[in-house]
């Protein structure tokens, strides 16, 4: 702790702020880990890493209330600021802001964006099926699921994921050969033997 509020006190010039992405390993809560990143981030407003690292904790670990997402909203778009063709903010940023009621549209806009700019981001493509089946849009969220599995097809999750979409549709046959491709494809597939079942139900 000593160590963390030296860090922050110490002149800019003489701290890099990437120094941040390196204090996880340290013995800080989720509130002192934001406190002493807000104290980087007003010196480097500008520093894409702080930026992120601070989106993070107040989106990911922190659970954050709705005012920490709105923050965390704002800390992922300073992040694209800097680096706006980062294929991997851009699908974060898109999950979360496909996780809001009033802005699934928008998540989904930005989740095509970083498919776009990376097509092998199978996070992006998951991140896309989730959007779309909470929004009872299922044809589109299989083929969301159908690329993600394209782009990394050791994934079971995918799988699973894709499964349970085509069994929302009733296409059984379709399900069955997705879960027995997952089983035959990843290692873990312990619950997709149990969908597997299901669906032959």
């Amino acid at each position: 702790r000593k160590e963390a509020a030296a860090l922050a006190l110490a002149p800019p010039k003489r701290v890099h702020p990437c120094t941040v992405a390196f204090l996880n390993n340290m013995a800080l809560n989720n509130a002192e880990h934001i406190r002493l990143l807000r104290q980087f981030q007003r010196r480097h407003p500008d520093d894409f890493f702080l930026n992120l690292a601070l989106a993070g904790h107040l989106w990911v670990r922190g659970q954050g209330t709705p005012g920490q997402i709105d923050e965390a909203k704002g800390f992922f778009r300073a992040a694209l600021a800097v680096r706006p063709d980062n294929s991997f903010v851009l699908s974060d940023l898109g999950r979360l802001l496909s996780q809001g009621p009033q802005t699934g549209d928008e998540g989904i806009a930005t989740l095509e964006r970083a498919v776009q700019i990376k097509p092998a981001n199978h996070r992006a493509y998951r991140y896309l099926g989730e959007a779309h089946s909470k929004m009872g849009r299922l044809d589109e969220a299989a083929a969301a699921y159908r690329n993600a599995i394209r782009a990394k097809p050791t994934v079971g999750f995918y799988y699973l994921n894709l499964g349970d979409v085509l069994m929302r549709m009733q296409a059984w046959d379709d399900a069955i050969s997705v879960f027995t491709e997952g089983i035959r494809n990843s290692s873990n597939s312990t619950e997709l033997y149990f969908k597997l079942g299901l669906a032959y139900k």
